[in-house]
């Protein structure tokens, strides 16, 4: 279940670049370059909606594969504040969350109580930051405060610019997010980004990544790789993520009690998000 919060919340980190006034238009030069930004901007409201399936598989010696397949779909509201001294109020909302489980322990998993949840925070200097979570269980606040915390501070894209058409470049992110009661898992992402057209305003980029890193349980270090890719669409005027389309495959290996285990996780996620305001 933490795996999968941590997968339904991703999205909305990638757009968390800067509190910037918008001021120039983007280059809209195919000779010169554009100018590719992606930032939350003061005063100003987008809707999210997310749907994302995840097929894991779990094998050990002698015993048949064990395999599920999670869907889930979510529908939330990010809004910004008026930028006062240079910080804006930030409020995520979780306006609907539907889950259906198939496979191996089906009957033992629970619909997330996120509809309805609210976080409140504040975006100062490109960075946003939480301040207090409403509704929602309290074992589940606390996941959510302490998945999203790191990735606020680390996950944003700086690209190279101005892109020309063709032009790609490598970003590389090491991050650490704490598994509650447990332990913690680092991963370190390189991303490779290509920008393939621009076409009305809007930039449609292409994008590689491997994952590496290592899940510490109970004293005890597992490998975790992984490799996918993607596509993703930006409106160079609003600079925020119209579209996006993501396909992950990882790989977990674990040794404990002398029983040596694989787990295969195949995930795909499509988002769409609108700037409403």
């Amino acid at each position: 279940m933490k795996k999968l919060l941590l997968a339904v919340i991703l999205p909305f980190i990638f757009s968390c670049k800067a509190t910037k006034d918008l001021k120039v238009a983007p280059i809209v030069s195919v000779d010169d370059g554009y100018e590719i930004e992606v930032m939350f901007q003061p005063d100003s409201e987008y809707v999210t909606n997310i749907s994302q399936v995840t097929t894991t598989s779990m094998t050990m010696p002698n015993m048949p594969e064990q395999s599920s397949i999670i869907e889930v779909s979510t529908g939330t509201t990010l809004i910004f504040g008026e930028k006062k001294n240079n910080v804006s109020d930030m409020l995520i909302i979780y306006d609907e969350v539907d889950m259906e489980v198939t496979g191996a322990g089906a009957g033992q998993v629970q619909k997330p109580a996120l509809a309805g949840m609210e976080i409140h925070g504040k975006l100062e200097n490109g960075v946003q930051s939480i301040d207090s979570l409403v509704g929602g269980d309290e074992a589940l606040r606390g996941i959510v405060e302490t998945s999203l915390e790191p990735m606020f501070n680390n996950l944003h894209v700086d690209f190279p610019n101005p892109m020309k058409i063709g032009e790609e470049f490598l970003d590389t992110k090491v991050t650490k997010v704490p598994i509650e009661g447990a332990g913690e898992v680092s991963m370190t992402i390189e991303t490779i980004y290509t920008l393939n057209k621009v076409v009305d305003g809007v930039a449609d980029l292409t994008a590689k990544f491997k994952v590496n890193g290592l899940m510490s349980i109970m004293d005890k270090e597992f490998p975790v790789i992984g490799s996918g890719n993607g596509n993703m669409s930006i409106d160079l005027m609003q600079k925020y993520v119209k579209n996006s389309y993501t396909v992950m495959d990882q790989v977990m290996t674990m040794e404990m009690q002398g029983m040596s285990m694989e787990q295969k996780v195949n995930v795909s996620m499509l988002m769409d998000q609108e700037k409403t305001k």
